[in-house]
């Protein structure tokens, strides 16, 4: 346990002297932003600020739970949604030249014990997703902190030259925990292997790709290519659309990404009758309309 001690000059005497010594496990500290710091480097900033304090504290604070500790970051972060902004009447031609930390800015850095807090909170999150239902939702315990609407895979067979072979699009059920994570993916058209760096939204504007992060899952033990991620399509959400991916908007994907760090349980499932309601959802996964390309 790292402390300070603090010599204090009584009044009166300039040779009357007193200590006491601090727990700085139980202060809080606090950084103040130099500078501002746009999305394109948000990722950076942070890693450096977490090794800045982990070579200084007698115990580690860790991304997720410094950002968990300033949970107005993620609410900054999920408001560079295009859609949220264009709701607003803002154009947001290049997500990642949006400014998150503003110069002044003050960051809370976690005490040991808000650390250990945060880290044993996330702990008992978990994700779960019913395919049918186009939904994922994280769950803390026997409370709901996130009901999002997702896209699902295809209901076909199709050749990907990502992996150079046919392969099944709908989405994998099972059980896992979230593996890993990529904080500034390279966006590839697995069918093609076509890179993007432009997309052409649903109202027709065409922008930079965003810079928001994918999510890897290990399911029934094997690490595959479906992944959860931020579409720049919300019209698909809903929808069987994608190659096997759980695709999200691009304002949900922040909060699943602090929520859920890795070690996250996660449940995939394909029931069609949630509650016990008899055959309440459509069978998007009907056999008989399996297309093959």
């Amino acid at each position: 346990m790292k402390k300070i001690i603090v010599v204090l000059v009584l009044l009166g005497s300039a040779s009357s002297y007193a200590s006491i010594t601090i727990d700085t496990t139980k202060i809080s500290l606090y950084d103040t932003v130099r500078s501002d710091v746009k999305v394109k480097h948000f990722f950076s900033y942070i890693e450096k600020l977490v090794a800045k304090y982990n070579d200084t504290l007698s115990y580690e604070i860790n991304e997720y739970t410094l950002v968990n500790n300033n949970p107005w970051i993620i609410d900054s972060l999920a408001a560079t949604d295009y859609y949220y902004n264009k709701n607003k009447g803002v154009e947001v031609m290049n997500q990642k030249e949006a400014v998150i930390l503003h110069k002044n800015d003050v960051l809370k850095i976690p005490t040991q014990l808000q650390h250990n807090s945060i880290a044993e909170n996330l702990a008992r999150n978990s994700i779960y997703i019913n395919v049918p239902e186009y939904k994922l939702k994280i769950w803390n315990e026997n409370a709901l902190l996130l009901d999002a609407p997702i896209r699902v895979g295809r209901n076909e067979s199709k050749y990907l030259k990502s992996i150079d072979k046919y392969t099944d699009l709908r989405t994998r059920t099972g059980t896992g925990v979230i593996y890993d994570t990529e904080k500034n993916p390279t966006w590839i058209n697995p069918a093609d292997n076509h890179k993007y760096t432009e997309t052409t939204r649903d109202d027709k504007v065409r922008t930079k790709m965003p810079q928001t992060p994918s999510i890897r899952i290990k399911l029934n033990g094997v690490v595959t290519g479906q992944l959860i991620h931020a579409t720049t399509n919300p019209a698909t959400l809903g929808k069987a659309y994608s190659n096997g991916c759980l695709g999200t908007n691009e304002y949900d994907i922040w909060y699943i990404y602090y929520y859920c760090p890795p070690g996250t349980p996660i449940k995939i499932e394909y029931n069609l009758a949630p509650g016990g309601e008899q055959n309440s959802l459509e069978d998007i996964y009907d056999e008989e309309k399996h297309v093959t390309k």
